[in-house]
């Protein structure tokens, strides 16, 4: 509804004094502790995690980091212009060459912050800049629908708490940025359609313009959005006007948004530019159905207070709902009045509910109700651009000039309608139920920036000694699309050392099919000198590992027999360790003294695991049995019926096999290229052992087991449960025999500590979260009772919870609870384990005080 005669206002500059203040306030409340941590960290996640407050956490946060500190290194005179040359860095600088936005005007805001107070402050500031100027574009938005300035903030209120701006923001999102821009392009169309002034026009395409430098999702969003609400404030102005159809003031209206073609224009062909770089990214072909679908949040997540972070991210919540009903029953009762105008301006009004509903729908993606697949099918048809986004929930953008509008326009036609109590009191329910809902939605943790890597720099002063220039490869290393390589981008930006990896939505093809594929048996410990001439040739000298972030998606077995793989080589050198980062020295030749060490004492725990019950078109002879190690076994019957594993591509060690939990009667092929077994079936479930042959480099086993009948002639069967890929020493133990297993050997978190005795593992609140960080050995036992010693030393006072063991997985439904381990109190316990699936110990850490953990000794009790 247009306000044909508001009241004179207050100047900008009091207005922008007001809502910085606003911003400020509200924006502490919303991040807290945020504030407390300005200039040390940046949050990470707007869920809570302990302790909030972490070192060195890897996510999109460090990367879009990375982009803004790129910016101030730029000016600075240290990186030349428009040159990533820390990541993706293959040994040319020149073809780092990339010119880009570079996020400004954002990256610009943080360079300033840097300068005078390091990263996080400048992230910090980038950040309350975006929620500042959001608040006010709202403000400004909001005040165009109703004449009272207080109301007009108020019903701004969205703009400044929405759960979904926080959690972008706070994830290290582009768009928690970029969304600032939404209000103020709503505002200028606005301007342009209902007051004719071309500089509203020159203002839209501005804002398009600048959304585009940061943020490819609110630039879609906002381009297909501006002429829809184009279309809707012409019509809402009709209201004012009395008349739908006036030809010059059309004309007037489509000249003053003419303008908004050159950025409009600028914006594309910068968006076409850079997608010309993507067209051999292995994602740039758009986003699979499925998984679109991975990404669609659930419509519960639309008002549930206790949804996941995944589903709640599209949280709008009650105090929204009743807005919207209100709203409803004023356009309701305005169409049924006598007035034409009221009529326009209640449609107009029921148009904005029914635009906020469809937003709504929209961010569901497949799980829109009733077709959901069958409808997002039928739209990225309709919208072929939209086949590129992933999270469809981040059409959310929209609701940020949306609801302000939604709110502004139930106060004005209260006010106008002789309600002024109601419209105070609605006001006072909205400001209030935000409140109430909003804040406790969002509770950020925050990782640190620290200033220096010591392991880093070691490189960085080799490399500076010999006269080169600094190149690294950091392990494990990833295809170029994971966050986890962000902790490897940030740690080399702060020693200015080239990084082969990096990590971006899409890498392209040459990467993964030239540096990935090769490359990546150095995940695993298989280092050649083929591979390491690779590197060579792209003047490659350097090689870090991260012990604390190397998931088990990386490698058949823990981080241990990597290191250990490492530093055994002739021709790799230990540089340094810094907690969990050790580097090393690529050489040319054999040379200078190995450093072997013992981290595992042989012990190679398994990180793949194939239940044959889950393997594709297994459903038809699964079945289900809750004490089968996956939930279920896959059934054979009959002479010729085969299973296969599901095909892992390791690399070769000693004593490289498949143990195999099975039963049945008959025989059992097993075949694959160089491995043949034959063996009589066994009556009760029972584990055997496929042993695979000794080959160079990788190669992907997938061994075929084909059921035959014995010369008894019966009808054969067949049970298999689980296929274990292992190495290494497991003999199950005897009643009253004992394992000793050193805690490196573990799956794990923390740091490898060498400073004392036999390698330890040190976990510190620091820099390790309060989660399940230990665990292993995940390898079958008998099922019995087991003591377990958990051998560990710290200096917390006694009676300190330190964390919980217990059992999991296993096939176990009803695995005990886990003990408490606390600090000065006796360290042994005794777990029953009911089944011979995998006995895993799993210790979740307190993250209450720094504990060194040496090992675990394991047990079987007669």
């Amino acid at each position: 509804m247009s306000i044909a005669a508001p009241r004179s206002l207050p100047g900008w500059a009091r207005i922008a004094a007001v809502s910085l203040v606003v911003a400020a306030l509200i924006g502490a409340w919303m991040s807290w502790p945020v504030p407390r941590y300005l200039t040390r960290g940046i949050a990470y996640t707007s869920t809570r995690h302990d302790p909030v407050f972490i070192q060195a956490e890897p996510g999109d946060h460090l990367q879009l980091l990375h982009y803004f500190w790129l910016v101030s290194s730029f000016l600075e005179g240290r990186t030349p212009w428009f040159h990533n040359v820390y990541e993706f860095n293959t040994g040319d600088d020149a073809v780092t060459r990339h010119v880009d936005p570079y996020y400004a005007p954002f990256s610009l805001v943080f360079a300033m912050g840097n300068w005078i107070g390091g990263p996080a402050l400048g992230w910090n500031l980038a950040g309350f800049a975006s929620v500042w100027l959001a608040f006010l574009g709202a403000w400004r938005l909001a005040r165009l629908h109703v004449r009272h300035e207080g109301l007009a903030l108020l019903a701004a209120l969205p703009a400044l708490m929405l759960p979904y701006r926080w959690v972008n923001l706070a994830g290290g999102s582009p768009t928690g940025f970029t969304l600032m821009f939404v209000p103020w392009t709503f505002w200028a169309v606005e301007k342009a359609v209902r007051q004719a002034k071309p500089v509203g026009g020159l203002a839209v395409g501005l804002f398009i313009l600048l959304a585009s430098f940061s943020d490819a999702h609110t630039f879609f969003f906002l381009v297909l959005a501006a002429p829809v609400w184009a279309v809707w404030t012409w019509l809402d102005s009709a209201a004012a006007r009395d008349r739908l159809w006036d030809g010059r003031r059309l004309v007037r209206s489509v000249v003053a948004m003419l303008p908004a073609l050159v950025g409009l224009v600028l914006s594309v062909a910068m968006v076409l530019a850079i997608r010309a770089n993507l067209q051999d990214a292995r994602a740039g072909t758009g986003r699979e159905l499925r998984e679109i679908a991975l990404f669609s949040p659930r419509p519960f997540g639309l008002w549930a207070w206790n949804a996941t972070p995944h589903h709640g991210l599209i949280y709008l919540g009650g105090t929204v709902a009743v807005m919207a009903i209100i709203a409803v029953i004023l356009a309701a009762l305005a169409i049924r009045a006598g007035d034409r105008r009221l009529r326009w301006a209640g449609l107009a009004g029921l148009m904005l509910v029914v635009g906020i509903a469809g937003v709504a729908l929209l961010s569901l993606g497949t799980n829109i109700p009733l077709g959901g697949d069958r409808f997002w099918g039928r739209w990225i048809r309709l919208i072929p651009p939209y086949r590129m986004i992933r999270q469809p929930a981040k059409v959310f953008v929209l609701m940020m000039a949306l609801l302000p509008v939604l709110a502004a326009r139930v106060f004005e036609v209260l006010g106008r309608e002789g309600r002024g109590r109601w419209r105070f009191a609605v006001a006072a329910l909205w400001t209030v139920g935000l409140a109430a809902e909003y804040p406790r939605r969002i509770s950020p943790s925050l990782c640190g920036l620290e200033r220096e890597q010591p392991a880093y720099a070691a490189a960085a002063a080799d490399a500076a000694a010999r006269g080169e220039t600094a190149r690294m490869l950091a392990l494990p290393l990833w295809p170029g699309d994971s966050h986890w390589t962000s902790i490897n981008v940030y740690y080399a930006s702060l020693h200015r050392i080239r990084l082969v990896n990096g990590y971006l939505p899409f890498p392209r093809q040459g990467y993964f099919e030239d540096i990935f594929l090769p490359l990546s048996e150095l995940n695993q410990g298989v280092i050649s000198d083929k591979r390491l001439d690779q590197l060579l040739d792209m003047g490659v000298r350097h090689l870090a590992i991260h012990e604390n972030a190397f998931p088990e998606k990386v490698s058949p077995f823990p981080v241990a027999h990597t290191i250990e793989a490492l530093m055994a080589h002739p021709r790799i050198a230990f540089l340094a360790q810094s907690r969990a980062v050790w580097t090393f020295r690529v050489l040319d030749a054999p040379g200078g003294k190995p450093e072997p060490l013992d981290l595992t004492a042989g012990f190679r725990f398994p990180t793949r695991r194939f239940g044959f019950g889950r393997a594709d078109g297994a459903r038809e002879g699964f079945v289900s049995d809750p004490r089968a190690v996956d939930g279920g076994y896959l059934e054979l019957r009959g002479e010729g019926e085969a299973a296969t594993v599901h095909a892992y591509p390791p690399g070769y060690h000693p004593g490289l096999r498949y143990r195999i939990r099975l039963r049945g009667a008959g025989r059992l092929e097993i075949a694959d290229d160089g491995v043949e077994q034959s063996m009589d079936l066994p009556a009760e479930w029972t584990w055997i052992d496929l042993t695979l042959p000794a080959y160079e480099g990788i190669r992907s086993w997938q061994p075929v087991f084909t059921l035959h009948a014995t010369d008894g002639g019966l009808d054969p069967w067949a049970h298999l449960d689980t296929a274990i890929l292992m190495a290494g020493p497991w003999d199950i133990p005897a009643p009253g025999e004992v394992k000793e297993i050193p805690a490196p050997a573990f799956f794990r978190a923390g740091y490898t500590d060498r400073s004392e005795g036999p390698p330890a593992v040190v976990f510190d609140p620091v820099y390790d979260r309060a989660d399940v960080i230990f665990y292993g050995p995940t390898l079958p036992l008998p099922p019995g009772r087991y003591r377990v010693r958990f051998d560990h030393a710290t200096d917390a006072p006694r009676g300190t919870l330190l964390g919980r063991l217990g059992l999991r997985g296993g096939g176990d439904p009803e695995a005990p609870p886990a003990v408490a381990i606390r600090a000065g109190l006796p360290e042994t316990i005794e777990l029953e384990h009911r089944h011979d699936g995998p006995f895993t110990l799993a210790f979740r850490y307190a993250g209450a005080a720094r504990m060194r953990l040496t090992g675990v000794r394991i047990e079987r009790l007669p």
